[in-house]
């Protein structure tokens, strides 16, 4: 490689051997200037080294807004616009194809091509028809993906609009992928990068983003809603696994309680249950995860609960507070116990509201709404308490 030092006549003159024996690479407008050389080699090494710069992590996004701007208005000389535009083409084709390719990676259940199913196929091209002006722009280097992020709005997206979501979806998972893998930050036009809105607000927002998403995700009446979705469509499995992409890349081990709601509601029963038992195994976990990973535990793999009723049976900490219209003015408070009492009843085939948790609401994920496994006073509690006591050693259902 020719150090920019070296006058590039000269360098020639030394022999091909010798070229690319400096670490150091020559600037793109160094390169620009070699691409109007006399010698065809020069001409070639030019091109060469732009190309490499385009798909260089560092330099990528860069490279190419300089030879955008070369281009404008163009070089008097025609062969060297004409080079200038097929490395610019050729990179935002290969940017613009990345995308596409990268979607199919988290949409489709396997990596080989012939796996991709027709419902994954089909959500891919709504989300690159609907958002291509996007797309391209992030592509080139013109937008940022925190850009992108502000114009998708987990609170005013229609629940019916699976393409939204996982649009929404994906750009977190890629942007969280990027800060963590900074070489597919070229690749993917400054995913990684701060947003460009200065104003403090807009900096709040943006930094609310995940606990919002974490919770629409795990509310039931939030989100994508999907069980209108027929299950031949295919739409279902790419967005439930994005979800769970999601809270890997994103979420991480910040929303546990929330991840747990959104595996048990988006059928990724697998990720739930391994959530479940963090939070179980952990000794940090907060009380309202812990209430709903017994539930979760409870309801996906309930033989695994067997060897800890008696570590939660014992367990006093408020988890929820909960007052609702047949309450009246009272206050439901549910602890850990509570729960862990309810989770044994259930499996021995029993039903709790027989023993006194007279709150009880039922749930699609959870069986049981956490917060409705509480009493109104100590009282009460002691008596369901003891009434789940009294019938001794629960069977196993």
């Amino acid at each position: 490689m020719v150090a920019c030092s070296i006058p590039i006549s000269q360098a020639y003159t030394q022999g091909v051997s010798d070229i690319g024996s400096s670490p150091v690479p020559p600037p793109t407008t160094q390169c620009l200037k070699w691409l109007g050389h006399e010698r065809w080699l020069v001409r070639q090494h030019a091109r060469e080294h732009l190309r490499q710069r385009l798909l260089d992590p560092q330099h990528s996004d860069a490279t190419l807004r300089t030879l955008q701007q070369f281009l404008n208005p163009p070089p008097i000389d025609f062969e060297v616009a004409a080079t200038i535009r097929d490395l610019v083409e050729t990179e935002l084709e290969r940017r613009n194809r990345w995308h596409g390719e990268d979607l199919r990676r988290w949409l489709s259940p396997s990596p080989s091509s012939e796996a991709h199913s027709p419902g994954a196929e089909a959500l891919i091209d709504a989300m690159r028809q609907r958002y291509a002006r996007s797309l391209l722009a992030w592509s080139q280097g013109n937008a940022r993906g925190t850009d992108l992020q502000a114009h998708l709005n987990p609170l005013q997206i229609p629940a019916d609009d699976c393409a939204a979501w996982a649009m929404l979806l994906y750009v977190d998972v890629r942007i969280a992928k990027a800060n963590r893998n900074r070489l597919d930050v070229s690749v993917i036009g400054s995913f990684g990068e701060r947003s460009t809105f200065g104003d403090r607000p807009s900096l709040l927002r943006m930094a609310d983003r995940p606990a919002r998403i974490a919770m629409v995700l795990a509310g039931p009446s939030m989100g994508p809603d999907l069980a209108g979705v027929p299950e031949a469509d295919g739409l279902r499995d790419p967005i439930e696994r994005l979800v769970e992409q999601w809270f890997v890349e994103v979420g991480q081990t910040r929303f546990p309680r929330e991840a747990i709601l959104a595996g048990l509601r988006f059928r990724r029963h697998a990720f739930a249950l391994e959530r479940c038992e963090r939070v179980l195994r952990a000794s940090n976990s907060s009380p309202a995860a812990v209430a709903v990973a017994l539930l979760g535990m409870s309801k996906l793999a309930p033989e695994r609960l067997d060897a800890l009723y008696t570590r939660f049976e014992q367990d006093r900490r408020l988890a929820h507070v909960w007052q609702n219209i047949h309450s009246g003015p009272q206050i439901i408070r549910t602890r850990i116990d509570d729960v862990a009492i309810a989770a044994k009843l259930q499996r021995a085939a029993l039903d709790p509201r027989d023993f006194g948790f007279i709150y009880l609401r039922a749930d699609a994920a959870t069986t049981y709404l956490p917060y409705s496994l509480g009493f109104i006073d100590e009282s009460s509690r002691a008596r369901a308490h003891a009434a789940a006591a009294a019938i001794g050693r629960l069977p196993k259902n």
